[in-house]
């Protein structure tokens, strides 16, 4: 049985024109392009440092201590929801911040969205594309994002960092 090409190779494969080419000249909104990614990273980061710090307001030095071995965002996230559960709260104050700690989440998987995607030229116009939803993981269709929308995002980030620091 034949093997199956992978939904990389079959989207660049059926059109040698179509793929894209590294140029030395920038596309027309490269800047647009900086900026707006460069926000969402930025943003992120500020979501990221908070992990650090409901750790440490909520679980002391030693949680602190502990989410700084953590690589990566997912963990710390679970640290965070741990010591929000111990926490001294009335439930509808934890359950607001379980709440708010879902949506960075969501944010930090749309932040490595736009880390790992390739920015094409498409039809003139330059486009980022779900790098994960190319190889065929998960099953919604392929998803494009310009800077406006990314722009967007980062706008969400900072008023929930916002609302994080020091909730």
């Amino acid at each position: 049985m034949p093997r199956r090409r992978s939904a990389v190779a079959q989207f660049f494969s059926f059109a040698p024109a179509f793929m894209p080419k590294l140029a030395s000249t920038p596309f027309d909104d490269e800047e647009q392009w900086l900026l707006a990614i460069g926000r969402l990273i930025w943003r992120m980061g500020q979501l990221e440092y908070l992990t650090f710090e409901w750790c440490l307001q909520l679980g002391g030095v030693s949680l602190r201590d502990k989410a700084i071995t953590k690589i990566g965002f997912g963990e710390r996230y679970k640290l965070v929801l741990s010591a929000i559960a111990n926490a001294p709260w009335p439930d509808a104050r934890k359950q607001e911040a379980r709440k708010l700690w879902r949506n960075a989440k969501c944010f930090a998987t749309f932040r490595n969205k736009v880390a790992h995607a390739p920015v094409l030229r498409v039809r003139g116009t330059s486009v980022m594309l779900d790098a994960h939803q190319l190889m065929g993981v998960g099953k919604r269709p392929v998803s494009v994002f310009r800077p406006e929308f990314i722009s967007g995002v980062s706008e969400k980030i900072q008023a929930l960092a916002q609302k994080l620091d020091w909730f």
